[in-house]
């Protein structure tokens, strides 16, 4: 029916990419920049830290997300808008339920969108997430995540999920349980989602992956105490991994309730679960359920719902044990901590040690979080406490999460800020097994000396007042997030940045440092590394990492062929892009938009402008449509040539295809008439561009400017060039050159000397070009 072919549609559109802001390091003003990075933003329907993002309308290119400078510091995470939904709807259960969540278990965190986003929740009120991934690579990417996030509270986990609530029965405030699913919803970003149900083992998988989703639930449910809040989520669209896993639990679990405040009522069904479809939002398709244990079924109240986990053990333990050992902050259980397996070899800093480690990072930094304080803090507290009734149960677990958190040094001379401490009863078995005790702050060296670590500075980001914070470039925030265990795409990442700007001995030093951490490349890397290689215009060593790739029975792909295409076309070797184009061919490999624009791009930089117009009508013979950046390129031909009448139609085409002209459509069709001598025509193409919209670049102020120069029409030019200064763009050597250029025609001498004084005060150097406009 009609919903049916609206679902097939919607599936078949791009997705749409978003992020969420991360709040616990987020800095103000974080729009505009990403405004000024070329990004345009705007609402998500649920999230309210969620935004839609692309890019901006009039950029010159694409922007990468990953790649822009908020993502790498940890500003924003690249989270699908349908992933924000359990923890948009568990903050409208909390808020129904009364419940302060202080302990939060994340049982399927990799790679940690989810994570961070709860992280963020969970630190704002001072308590603490344990996060469990059991696949080890994957535990790195995300404690690597979380530490970029800016989450200081995240114990990790890296045991089987199923086996968690036997480790830590009634432990938790919140449970999440992302389970692993068919990823259905998915098929945007993967159109592979569907081709499962094709294969002809797909029940048999089916029925495996319903068991493991039961015993993931099964044992999130145990880890869950009386009062307590589960969310149950996946990313997939058939109602076994979905709505019959939730009725089996309401079914056999009778403490279990359905929570229906969730605050979606629009996404709502019967039954009080939330299911998003794609053609609903023109997003990802989701399914999110809430469940609260009661305490007592046969009512199905659940007692104090707002007293933690945590604040309930405690006063369970006071009433049958001494208050000796069972003090939130009393020294033997906090040696007691240390003592469990995971976390031997640790030695608590004296409160002395503690406040010199601060203060010895936080000169180093320039930061120190906020909510983290030393033992001296802590030592505070209890002496405060002494004074207080002692036999009173202690009901401020949020303030002792928050102030409390301890320094430990190992054997290595490490400094730990330990995640869980003091650690409840309920947690204890769960704290032994953790990877790693909290977050590495420090190291001391062999004179003594403390000096911050990489963790820390990753975590503070441009919080960081330091130099060191300061000077450090993308790739350097990238390469940190790979050393804290970003894995492979952390590394292909920076590898990325260095490429962007053809620094390829970066590139390939990275893909070095991969192996000498026990990381294996993929084709990604190598398709990384050909990218710097085609930034330099170097198609010989571009070709050479094809050739391992080869050795290495890495198998290229299209973006590998197209990319050593972009090579030979920047090279300006046209006959080298077509035989890559052949081989491409030879391997079955079909050509896709980008390469064909490739190929474009060759026979533009090699000025053959009549091949150019060919392969465009090819194009459009064989209805392979040519987009804008094909139409653009060919602008570009013409415009080289000075064939400002081809550069029209060529612009026409564009437009008759329904195609919207960006900033670099309009600038080559103004650089086309100017190259023909015809600045009042170049002129009709910036008022078509500022109508539209659209603000000129410096390229389109330099392209106007030197075609009133070139006719003489020096007056014009000086008026652009104070234009261009007000908009706070910094004119270049070809500006200065271009208005030089028409002085040099009016042989006004005294206003090409006034122009070089102005050239001087904006540091820029006079080069042979600019000195022979001066001797003319």
């Amino acid at each position: 029916g009609l919903e049916l072919r609206r679902f097939l549609r919607s599936c078949g559109r791009p997705g749409r990419a978003s992020l969420r802001v991360c709040s616990a390091k987020a800095a103000e003003g974080l729009l505009r920049r990403l405004a000024d990075a070329g990004f345009s933003v705007s609402p998500t329907p649920w999230c309210s830290d969620g935004f839609f993002v692309e890019s901006a309308a009039g950029a010159q290119a694409p922007v990468t997300l990953g790649r822009c400078l908020p993502h790498l510091t940890g500003e924003v995470y690249g989270q699908e808008v349908t992933s924000m939904l359990p923890v948009t709807v568990l903050q409208a259960a909390l808020a129904a339920t009364n419940l302060k969540p202080h302990t939060v278990l994340d049982l399927c965190a990799a790679p940690g969108s989810k994570t961070t986003q709860l992280g963020a929740l969970v630190q704002a009120a001072g308590g603490v997430i344990l996060a469990n991934e059991a696949n080890s690579e994957r535990a790195s990417v995300l404690r690597a995540n979380v530490l970029r996030a800016g989450l200081h509270n995240c114990l990790l986990l890296g045991l089987d999920g199923r086996a968690i609530g036997d480790l830590a029965p009634d432990a938790f405030d919140v449970v999440l349980v992302d389970a692993p699913c068919s990823g259905e919803g998915t098929i945007r970003k993967d159109p592979a989602a569907w081709d499962r149900w094709a294969q002809p083992d797909h029940d048999r998988q089916l029925e495996s992956r319903v068991e493991l989703q039961w015993g993931l639930l099964q044992s999130g449910w145990n880890a869950l105490r009386p009062g307590g809040i589960l969310m149950y989520s996946t990313c997939t669209l058939n109602g076994h991994e979905n709505e019959l896993q939730c009725r089996r639990l309401l079914r056999e679990e009778p403490t279990a309730r359905s929570v229906r405040e969730l605050g979606l009522p629009e996404f709502q069904t019967s039954e009080g679960f939330i299911r998003v479809w794609p053609q609903g939002m023109d997003t990802e398709g989701f399914f999110v359920a809430c469940f609260q244990k009661v305490s007592h079924p046969a009512d199905g109240t659940v007692g104090n719902a707002g007293q933690s986990a945590t604040t309930a053990t405690t006063a369970t333990t006071t009433t049958t044990t001494t208050t000796t050992t069972t003090t939130a902050g009393g020294d033997q259980e906090h040696q007691e901590l240390l003592s469990c397996e995971g976390l031997q070899g640790l030695r608590r800093l004296e409160p002395g040690e503690a406040e010199s480690v601060r203060q010895a990072v936080e000169k180093e930094l320039g930061y120190w979080p906020d909510s983290l304080n030393t033992n001296k803090n802590k030592n505070k507290n209890k002496n405060k406490n002494k004074n207080k009734n002692k036999n009173k149960n202690n009901n401020d677990n949020n303030d002792n999460n928050n102030n409390t958190q301890s320094l430990a040094e190992n054997d290595q001379g490490q400094v730990w800020l330990l995640a869980l401490d003091p650690c409840p009863q309920s947690l204890r078995r769960l704290a032994e097994k953790a990877t790693k005790p909290g977050l590495l702050v420090a190291s001391r060296d062999d004179g003594g000396c403390w000096s911050a670590s990489d963790e820390l500075l990753l975590l503070a980001g441009q919080r960081a007042s330091s130099a060191k914070a300061a000077s450090m470039r993308g790739e350097d925030w990238a390469g940190l997030h790979a050393l804290a265990g970003g894995g492979v795409g952390a590394l292909s990442l920076s590898m990325g940045l260095a490429a962007s700007r053809g620094d390829a001995e970066a590139a390939e030093q990275l893909l070095r440092d991969m192996s000498s951490w026990r990381l294996t490349p993929d084709v990604v890397s190598y398709n990384t590394l050909l990218k710097a290689h085609a930034e330099r215009a170097d198609a010989q060593k571009a070709s050479q990492v094809l050739r391992e790739m080869d050795r290495l029975h890495l198998e290229p792909n299209v973006i590998s062929f197209t990319t050593l295409v972009e090579a030979h076309a920047k090279a300006k070797d046209l006959p080298g892009a077509l035989r890559v184009v052949s081989e491409m061919l030879e391997r079955g490999l079909e050509p896709n938009k980008v390469t064909r624009n490739a190929v474009l791009r060759a026979h533009v930089e090699a000025g053959d402008v009549a091949g150019a117009e060919r392969l465009v009508a090819e194009q459009q013979q064989q209805r392979l449509e040519p987009d804008l950046v094909s139409y653009t390129l060919l602008m570009d031909a013409f415009a080289r040539t000075g064939d400002a009448g081809g550069a029209q139609r060529a612009f026409d085409d564009l437009l008759g295809q329904g195609l919207s002209p960006n900033l670099v459509s309009y600038t080559a069709l103004m650089q086309a008439h100017a190259k023909a001598g015809d600045p009042m025509s170049a002129a009709r193409v910036w008022t078509e561009l500022r109508a539209s919209g659209l603000q000129p670049s410096l390229v389109s102020y330099t392209t106007l400017i030197g075609a009133h120069a070139k006719a003489g029409d020096v007056a014009s030019s000086e008026l652009l060039l104070e234009q261009l200064l007000q908009q706070r763009l910094a004119p270049s050597l070809v500006t200065y050159t271009a208005l030089l250029a028409g002085y040099a025609r009016r042989r006004d001498a005294t206003g090409a000397r006034r122009l070089l004084g102005s050239l001087r005060e904006q540091r820029l150097m006079p080069d042979l070009v600019c000195f022979n406009g001066l001797l003319k």
